[in-house]
């Protein structure tokens, strides 16, 4: 989930304090032409120590991930991830380190209202999305992410919220991933994680196969709920001997 952003002038908290430290002065006035690219570097090595400490701190001490069929995440260059979400933790499990470039991140605008995670979400390349009005300008931003980056990946989970209650599963979504994947013609990949995991537990992360929304399937104004549930469908596909009865028949298409 890492792309970074820091404006030259800015670095955040980490860079001013490089900045004002005895270092950051004694570096700016042997080498002042090279000042501004030495900070950016420090502020960035830093910041990947913290990503790096909380990725093993959520997938190697409190938890114990591991990834099921990785393989499918080089078949294209360029998708969407759409993960279960039944975890806080779930943006951390849900990519292996070695894929973790040029990510980013959509969440619910409400998160936002938060002064922290608004802080982190300028550090991390998270974005806010409007989960209820979902329309051409509400997906500017991950349209316009694909547009600049031949390598770009999205996460977006489909249910738009936590789900905590097993009679939930299957029943909840937004339409967002849908309505971006048909506007970006980017494939999704569907990803179920272990729902409601323990601490020091494992937990389960497995990759689908990649598949594209097709235009011609999907007609008229009930298409992005229809593609919207068969996105669920492919998800809840991957869970473990789940022969679960969702909606009165057996969950796949």
């Amino acid at each position: 989930m890492i792309l970074y952003f820091y404006p030259l002038s800015g670095y955040g908290s980490g860079g001013r304090a490089l900045a004002s430290g005895a270092r950051g002065r004694a570096f700016e006035s042997r080498y002042p032409d090279q000042y501004n690219a030495w900070l950016l570097e420090e502020t960035l090595s830093k910041n990947r120590f913290f990503t790096k400490f909380a990725k093993w701190l959520a997938c190697s001490f409190l938890y114990k991930v591991e990834f099921k069929n990785t393989e499918v995440l080089d078949k294209y260059d360029s998708y969407i991830i759409a993960p279960s979400h039944s975890n806080v933790f779930d943006s951390i499990f849900v990519f292996p380190q070695k894929y973790e470039k040029d990510v980013s991140i959509a969440a619910k605008k409400e998160l936002f209202n938060n002064f922290i995670f608004r802080r982190l979400a300028k550090t991390y390349n998270v974005f806010p999305v409007d989960r209820e009005n979902i329309d051409i300008s509400s997906i500017r931003k991950p349209l316009d992410i694909f547009k600049s980056s031949e390598t770009a990946k999205l996460i977006v989970f489909p249910e738009g919220r936590i789900i905590k209650n097993e009679d939930e599963v299957g029943q909840v979504y937004k339409k967002g991933v849908a309505f971006i994947a048909f506007h970006a013609k980017r494939p999704i990949i569907p990803v179920f994680i272990t729902r409601r995991p323990k601490f020091f537990s494992k937990v389960t992360v497995s990759y689908g196969e990649p598949f594209v929304l097709d235009d011609k399937e999907y007609k008229g104004k009930t298409r992005y709920d229809e593609a919207s549930m068969f996105i669920m469908n492919k998800i809840y596909q991957l869970r473990e001997n789940d022969q679960k009865l969702i909606g009165g028949q057996q969950w796949k298409r």
